[in-house]
């Protein structure tokens, strides 16, 4: 019997993680593979393979350790794909460095929000003058009104009274300009190609220059008072 001839092997010799035994014509094939520990580990999680960003798992074949995850997982940054450790014949838990081949897809992205409606504060003509002159650190007021608008706009600007400046004398005149908020209805479909353009161009400044893309596409999520655009730049990576 094959298989307990290939338990025996297993408990009889700690340093063998695998072994099977197969028999084509007059010929025996033994299987056997070395276990690769990692010498003073100090925690079960030393050897994990971890993701190194967000991921969708395309390939995965273990050499050694324990899978957590499968073919076709996402996976976020950080959780573990193959565990440090495995189960001898046994069925004790061994501390190994996780060994395996993965090939994952990851993304960049960027997006933009595009507001359906906008606020516009636009000068109803009325306005408030404040001037004072400056002459060697000293301030002369020369006209003051009190600025009671709840919206306005500032303007202010500066001349020297003299020409040449003979005199260092300046005029400061800070205008207040009422505005009144009116909100505007936005078209979208105007401007999205260029909002998609501007996605792209931005998600592929993200994108480190050793990686291949594969892939770009962008999505328009419509939202009650907004429209959410992303563009994704697709990648496969090898860990």
């Amino acid at each position: 019997n094959y298989d307990m001839v290939e338990q025996e092997i297993l408990k009889n010799i700690n340093d063998i993680s695998l072994c099977s035994i197969i028999k084509k014509g007059s010929t025996i094939i033994v299987n056997i593979k070395e276990k690769l520990f990692i010498e003073d580990m100090n925690s079960e999680n030393g050897a994990d393979i971890v993701a190194p960003q967000n991921m969708t798992i395309k390939t995965l074949n273990v050499v050694q350790g324990t899978a957590l995850k499968k073919e076709g997982d996402s996976v976020k940054k950080g959780e573990i794909i193959v565990a440090g450790y495995f189960f001898d014949a046994n069925n004790n838990k061994v501390n190994c460095k996780a060994n395996a081949n993965i090939t994952a897809t990851i993304w960049y992205s960027h997006s933009e929000t595009y507001q359906k409606e906008k606020e516009v504060f636009n000068r109803t003509g009325n306005k408030t003058i404040n001037s004072h002159m400056n002459f060697f650190g000293s301030v002369f007021n020369i006209k003051t009104e009190q600025n009671i608008f709840e919206n306005f706009e500032v303007e202010t600007s500066e001349n020297y009274v003299f020409d040449n400046n003979l005199l260092p004398v300046k005029l400061v005149t800070t205008t207040y300009y009422e505005t009144e908020k009116s909100i505007i209805q936005q078209n979208f479909e105007t401007e999205k190609s260029n909002i998609l353009e501007l996605c792209k161009q931005k998600a592929l400044e993200k994108v480190p220059e050793n990686l291949v893309i594969q892939n770009t596409f962008e999505t328009v999520l419509e939202e009650e008072k907004e429209f959410i655009v992303t563009a994704y730049v697709e990648i496969d990576i090898q860990i």
